[in-house]
């Protein structure tokens, strides 16, 4: 469910470009390609004149937060994911600071930022060869700083685009389940498709919300059928998802269940 860069903009080979962000005026967009063969790459457009107006040194994800962009970029001389912060304005680099994942210092798949300009907090969004999940950045008084036992990932790369609620609140990421779910439905049609890992932004409190989707009977599956949900409204007390099969539901969060990062 990537929304693609039109084939319009200019663009240096015809490689497969997702948009990962837009500026807050709307005047720029940021894309990434080349992530399924090596570290990938990112750059901003104009939206205008369609044509590449920035490339950060090295970046393969980009975001905008507040005065800031960040980007992503894998260093080739620790082989270590770095992230990068700039003025706006500018241009000019701020800082920059190593992030750590629980699989190792770096990925086989470029991660993806994901701001909230409210709460201060930035999501890199991470798959592996068989793992995905996240970790926390926030801008302290010195930089940006990875937020350390706030991250959460699970065995399945089968992970959506992460999102902030609108109240600033939580942030969650969907997984999608396993190859062929669909085939283990109950004789009501039921059938688990995934799930939603929600963290609390205010102690680290993680907790998870089930998906079922409801498949009506002789229901086939498309062959290129998205493979994780979609978060389509968080507003902090309720996800709007949008299931494999299309169907929209809307969850309920209890968060009696969360457990913060010293009981997990």
């Amino acid at each position: 469910m990537w929304e693609r860069l039109d084939k319009s903009f200019e663009r240096a080979n015809s490689e497969y470009h997702r948009v990962i962000a837009r500026s807050p005026e709307g005047t720029l967009v940021a894309a990434q390609w080349g992530g399924g063969s090596g570290a990938g790459h990112a750059a901003v457009w104009d939206v205008a004149s369609k044509r590449v107006a920035w490339e950060p040194e090295g970046a393969t994800s980009i975001c905008w937060t507040g005065d800031e962009v960040l980007a992503t970029r894998l260093d080739p001389t620790c082989r270590h994911e770095v992230i990068d912060w700039y003025d706006r304005a500018s241009r000019a680099r701020l800082g920059s600071i190593a992030i750590t994942y629980p699989i190792g210092a770096w990925l086989t798949h470029p991660p993806m930022l994901v701001a909230c300009g409210p709460a201060q907090t930035v999501a890199a969004v991470w798959i592996d060869q068989s793992e995905g999940g996240f970790e926390l950045l926030r801008r302290g008084p010195a930089g940006w700083e990875q937020v350390t036992g706030w991250g959460y990932y699970a065995g399945s790369n089968r992970v959506e685009h992460g999102v902030f609620s609108s109240d600033a609140r939580s942030f969650a990421l969907p997984y999608g389940a396993p190859n062929a779910w669909w085939e283990r439905a109950k004789p009501d049609g039921s059938a688990s498709c995934g799930m939603v890992a929600v963290i609390d932004l205010a102690d680290g409190a993680l907790g998870f919300v089930d998906l079922v989707a409801q498949l009506a009977p002789g229901w086939e599956h498309a062959p290129r059928m998205n493979p994780a949900p979609a978060i389509r409204a968080f507003d902090g007390a309720r996800l709007d998802v949008e299931l494999q099969n299309q169907q929209r539901v809307t969850v309920e969060i209890d968060r009696s269940s969360f457990q913060r990062p010293g009981a997990r």
